[in-house]
């Protein structure tokens, strides 16, 4: 959607958004890339996120296991000192299942994370939502494509998608490999001709096997949907509130587990942040 056919509060909204909180969910969202037949390939996205002084990658959990347990190499983000991405072997993974909540919780090294965060900033837990409902709002999905993934001998450019959307109302989705609960899942809408946040207007949302390498980039609610909210809206309303892991191309829609059951299972796995995170979540 071009922004010429836009009313001036929605095209100023969108240049306000790109502008003033893109970048920092962007510094945020980190890339994975795994290494299969001697190529460096698309894996996933995740967020980076802080608890006092350990960091996380909150993703999704689909194949995760599996790739960790058969050794295929990982690597996150970008090491500035080294110009590549960054291995992380001697990460804790955390994995759910894979066809409800679809989440997973990577621990860092203190090593890893020094590298990942020369070129990327985490999220503390004061911007991560309490929880997400089904409120009238706008969200932004922002992630990693494999098709916008490109491969030379001295560097890697991997652009995001950052993906302007409201709760999905459309035709029923065809669930019957997801065991979709509505307490449990968000369902965004995400269209091919819908409204990215980006100065690349002429640049098409990718297909579905282009669009692999989304999965388990963060959902964050921007703000309510009406023009008082669009005017009076300020950064630090923004958090983090789902995990995404489904699409559905024809339907237009993703799927996200919700924020609250992603810190449930953070804390399950790792029980020594239930004190900050009680501090944050009284």
């Amino acid at each position: 959607m071009s922004r010429n056919h836009l009313s001036p509060l929605v095209r100023d909204f969108f240049e306000r958004v790109e502008r003033e909180i893109v970048p920092t969910i962007v510094s945020a969202t980190v890339p994975f890339y795994a290494v299969q037949n001697d190529a460096i390939v698309r894996d996933r996205s995740g967020v980076l996120l802080q608890v006092g002084d350990e960091h996380f990658i909150l993703t999704a959990s689909h194949d995760l296991k599996a790739i960790v347990d058969n050794n295929i190499y990982l690597y996150v983000g970008w090491c500035e000192d080294q110009l590549v991405p960054v291995p992380i072997p001697d990460a804790v993974f955390h994995t759910s299942e894979e066809h409800s909540r679809d989440v997973a919780v990577v621990k860092l090294s203190p090593d890893s994370s020094k590298k990942i965060l020369s070129s990327a900033k985490p999220i503390s837990l004061r911007s991560v939502g309490r929880e997400c409902t089904d409120e009238p709002a706008f969200y932004l999905v922002s992630g990693y494509p494999r098709e916008w993934l490109r491969v030379f001998p001295d560097r890697i450019e991997s652009a995001p998608l950052n993906y302007l959307c409201r709760i999905y109302e459309g035709d029923a989705l065809p669930l019957e490999k997801f065991e979709y609960d509505s307490k449990l899942h968000l369902l965004l809408e995400l269209s091919r001709d819908g409204k990215k946040i980006t100065s690349a207007d002429d640049t098409p949302i990718p297909s579905k096997s282009g669009i692999k390498g989304i999965s388990g980039c963060g959902v964050w609610r921007i703000v309510g949907y009406s023009p008082n909210a669009m005017k009076d809206w300020q950064p630090e309303q923004v958090s983090l509130v789902g995990i995404e892991h489904r699409y559905w191309e024809k339907q237009g829609a993703v799927a996200a587990t919700r924020i609250q059951h992603v810190l449930a299972f953070l804390a399950g796995g790792f029980p020594n942040l239930l004190p900050a995170m009680n501090i944050v979540y009284p």
